[in-house]
């Protein structure tokens, strides 16, 4: 039993070669400021030190890291428990890394996984956490996989840094991962299904995609925002195509979302991948 009273499993068998579970000492924490460090760069958002850490898994949080056969932290999860609007227990995850030569592997999946065995054990019923919405591979596992959605979406949440989010804007999508439900229909998930709310063509020069119109005034039940496939080669090539990217579709989102419309899918399938948005029936 934890000091916080709650009975929480310090290992999760979820299946994969990695272990997952609770981290142990202060080497491990260590490991993990470590890791943060090497992904986001010093002075970037990844900047989580041992004590929040290790508090926040003394009082209702926790930190699952990733263990290779080795040994060595592949990757690792650290949350902290909250109250929404609604005085309902949630829990808040402030980051998920995985160490780059470990990625293609599922341990994101993983990790999420032991936070959902972790915190229904402990009576909470959702999940709180934010990303970038122009990152397809976090797009793809947090709201097609898991089937998380998102209705906020917050401009510059995390203001400027100069490491793995330097050049733009911190504007995230706030995710509420409904653990007891899956929200998606599977009517859903054809794109035909959704209107396009933006046209995106291939840059003639540079075949970068780039978004030629948006509109602002399509009134249909189901929407499709489409994204660059890849962030990190938009902004390594052209960084003022990237800042458009996250101009337009900030005022995407905040107009639809603005108007009642939730984020309920994201699709790889067809010339770009992108979010579904659906109007909540009257």
């Amino acid at each position: 039993m934890s000091k916080t009273g709650f009975r929480t499993p310090s290992a999760v068998s979820i299946g994969g070669t990695t272990t997952i579970r609770r981290l142990e000492s202060i080497d491990e924490y260590r490991q993990c400021e470590k890791l943060q460090e090497q992904i986001w760069g010093p002075a970037d958002i990844g900047g989580n030190r041992v004590v929040a850490m290790l508090t926040a898994q003394e009082n209702g949080g926790h930190v699952f890291g990733a263990f290779a056969e080795s040994g060595e932290l592949a990757g690792f999860a650290y949350s902290f428990a909250g109250y929404g609007p609604d005085r309902r227990p949630r829990l808040c995850s402030i980051m998920i890394a995985v160490d780059e030569r470990f990625r293609g592997q599922g341990i994101g999946y993983r990790l999420k996984q032991a936070q959902r065995h972790d915190s229904l054990a402990k009576g909470i019923e959702v999940i709180m956490w934010t990303f970038d919405p122009l990152q397809r591979v976090n797009a793809a596992l947090n709201i097609r996989r898991l089937g998380a959605i998102a209705r906020t979406y917050r401009a510059n949440l995390y203001g400027n840094f100069t490491g793995l989010n330097s050049g733009l804007d911190t504007d995230r999508l706030v995710v509420e991962w409904w653990l007891r439900r899956h929200p998606r229909p599977s009517r859903w998930h054809a794109p035909s299904l959704a209107t396009p709310i933006c046209q995106v063509i291939a840059d003639p020069r540079s075949g970068l995609p780039r978004i030629a119109s948006a509109d602002h005034d399509v009134d249909s039940d189901t929407l499709f925002l489409p994204i660059p496939p890849s962030l990190a080669e938009l902004k390594r090539v052209d960084l003022a195509l990237a800042q458009d990217w996250r101009t337009r579709t900030r005022e995407l989102f905040l107009d639809y979302l603005g108007r009642g419309y939730v984020v309920v899918d994201f699709l790889t399938a067809g010339s770009w991948p992108g979010y579904v948005l659906r109007r909540p029936p009257c």
